[in-house]
């Protein structure tokens, strides 16, 4: 399996948690994540999902409308989405599936001269979800420029805990 599609499965899975993990939901934890399928579409995009263990100490809630855009120094890299996601109160694996592709004018030649001498400083991150808790509730987030290096450190923190 080509490496690029992992890591284009990768990037859609740290957009569905950052907003999570950067909007201080301090009672959601996240455990790890693994990939459970990979269905590329072409050489510049890729379905799949992922298992994420959660830990959910609140009420139960769905994400959806969940998108999100990866930057190297401010040009668009990959751009993904994830199905609505439901999270249920406690302990659970929840199954994430979603999309992620090259954005345009990018090729996979571009993503791969970013691996060589890759610094995960140069990239951000903009992620938009909608949150609707088990009341009805609902709160939209939207994040742009935000540190793919900060996010990153704050899932670790989170899965620490």
């Amino acid at each position: 399996m080509p490496k690029i599609h992992v890591v284009l499965l990768s990037v859609m899975m740290l957009l569905m948690m950052a907003i999570p993990a950067q909007a201080q939901l301090s009672n959601l934890h996240f455990g790890g994540y693994s990939i459970t399928s990979i269905r590329p579409h072409s050489f510049s995009s890729v379905g799949g999902s992922v298992k994420v263990t959660v830990r959910n100490d609140t009420t139960a809630f769905v994400m959806q409308d969940i998108n999100g855009k990866i930057y190297k120094l401010g040009t668009p890299m990959v751009q993904g989405h994830a199905a609505d996601v439901s999270v249920p109160r406690g302990l659970s694996e929840v199954s994430v599936q979603g999309e992620a592709s090259l954005c345009e004018g990018i090729s996979i030649w571009t993503i791969l001269r970013c691996l060589i001498g890759f610094d995960i400083n140069d990239y951000t991150a903009d992620v938009s979800m909608t949150v609707i808790d088990e009341e009805g509730h609902s709160r939209t987030f939207i994040e742009s420029g935000m540190s793919v290096a900060a996010i990153l450190n704050n899932l670790r923190a989170r899965k620490r805990k």
